[in-house]
């Protein structure tokens, strides 16, 4: 019986997020429906580290895998992220008079997490276009591995 217990404790140890590591499932909302934002973001961060694991559904079809992500403000106030997705054939793109809508374009996000109310915006810049845009939302802190929360 104390093997069977030994053997749930450790399997839980393993599905558990890195020690030290914080992983935030967030839901997100692009009032204009641009296309530019994904409606979910999932990111772990480990104290004092640099970077950030991040899985966001319009990077991971482009690149097949997580996003490593440049933490620039990590404290109890906030996290604020960044990185970049790759070339995106958005399907929701119209043609303008300011820009012709075709061909893929590269997609730099932020990520800002408030974490009192755990409340997230996140902004897309599409290379190539003078504007943004963004979604709002908000995350879950959760226990669960990076990976277990995506859904490729």
């Amino acid at each position: 019986m104390k093997s069977v217990l030994h053997l749930t404790c450790f399997a839980a140890f393993l599905l558990a997020s890195p020690l030290g590591a914080q992983t935030y499932n967030c839901a997100l909302k692009d009032g204009r429906n641009s296309g530019w934002t994904p409606d979910k973001l999932v990111f772990e961060i480990v104290e004092g580290a640099k970077t950030a694991r991040t899985y966001d559904p319009i990077t991971y079809s482009i690149k097949g895998e997580m996003a490593e992500a440049n933490i620039a403000t990590a404290n109890s106030v906030r996290v604020s992220l960044g990185w970049k997705s790759g070339r995106y054939q958005n399907p929701n793109a119209r043609p303008s008079r300011d820009f012709a809508g075709t061909g893929a374009l590269p997609i730099t996000f932020h990520a800002t997490l408030l974490r009192g109310g755990n409340k997230i915006l996140l902004r897309a810049s599409p290379g190539g276009l003078n504007t943004f845009f963004s979604a709002k939302g908000a995350c879950v802190e959760t226990s669960t591995r990076l990976e277990q929360l995506i859904d490729p």
